[in-house]
């Protein structure tokens, strides 16, 4: 859950900066630069928990795991 609370917190305030950034830039000379930047940059923000959580987790592929799911149906 914290995970989420972490990653839901780093969007919105990246947010925020893309947002000023993009209310500050220089004109429209750097237009396609500054979104192809800032998407980036959110698309690794919203990336980076997801991966780290997949990373860190590995799947139980023992037999009594197997077992246990099985009981489930």
């Amino acid at each position: 859950m914290d995970s989420l609370k972490e990653m839901i917190v780093s969007v919105c305030t990246l947010s925020l900066v893309i947002g000023i950034v993009h209310a500050i830039k220089p004109g429209e000379k750097f237009e396609k630069q500054i979104r192809l930047f800032t998407a980036c940059l959110f698309l690794m923000a919203v990336l980076s928990p997801v991966l780290d959580i997949s990373k860190n987790s590995e799947p139980d592929w023992s037999y009594e795991a197997a077992e246990n799911t099985e009981e489930l149906y």
